[in-house]
């Protein structure tokens, strides 16, 4: 999908003649919906994952995976890959 791209400071990116970065928004909408909290998100209030809180939580990594794919089904992704590497989850695919 492609969408405005932000920048590592979670602004909107621009390119070198400052027009607005537009590319592949899958990795950035990954990322927005694993670090928000439920609620968060107006127009769909069971969207977010706070993956922060939850990893540092007593959570086993196959509930982890699953809540990860859960978040990822409910946002249309059918294409994704989800691990735990090293006690870290790794999503190394996420595509619609």
């Amino acid at each position: 999908m492609a969408d405005f791209l932000d920048d590592d400071d979670d602004d909107i990116g621009a390119d070198a003649n400052g027009d607005m970065k537009i590319g592949n928004s899958n990795a950035q909408e990954v990322y927005s919906i694993m670090m928000t909290n439920q609620g968060n998100w107006r127009n769909s209030p069971l969207t977010g994952l706070n993956l922060l809180a939850k990893s540092k939580s007593n959570i086993t990594a196959n509930e982890l995976i699953r809540a990860i794919e859960t978040q990822l089904e409910a946002d249309n992704f059918i294409d994704y890959k989800v691990a735990i590497v090293e006690g870290k989850p790794v999503i190394t695919r996420a595509e619609r």
